[in-house]
């Protein structure tokens, strides 16, 4: 008798795929992040780790939506089963800062010195 792994139950709160950003203007195009992929399961925590300018607030403002005009991004983002690259603005308002939303790099500016961090990340 061999056991299996159980099959996982639930999708993954946050799925992102082959997530490319690019930011263009009238001379050029800059490639700031090229086919990432990782998906975050319900009561996982990720942090995002890696050298300055290798795309970690690039990669959470796209997922986000808040990047600026210039850039074109490519790839499926879904985060609770809805497709966030194509939902119009007002509908990923409610989501925003309530349901998701990131630490930047500058954290001593984001959070609370008085409150555990723990605390100030949880729902």
């Amino acid at each position: 008798m061999t056991e299996r792994l159980p099959e996982p139950t639930a999708e993954p709160l946050l799925e992102v795929r082959d997530l490319t950003v690019d930011f263009t203007s009238a001379s050029q195009t800059l490639r700031a992040v090229e086919s990432v992929s990782f998906h975050v399961d319900p009561g996982e925590t990720v942090g995002l780790i890696g050298e300055s300018g290798s795309g970690k607030s690039t990669i959470v403002r796209a997922i986000l939506r808040l990047l600026s005009p210039t850039a074109v991004v490519t790839g499926a983002i879904r985060f609770d089963g809805i497709d966030v690259t194509h939902q119009p603005e007002r509908m990923l308002r409610p989501l925003r800062w309530k349901r998701m939303a990131f630490v930047p790099q500058s954290a001593m500016n984001s959070l609370d010195p008085v409150r555990q961090v723990g605390r100030q990340l949880a729902r």
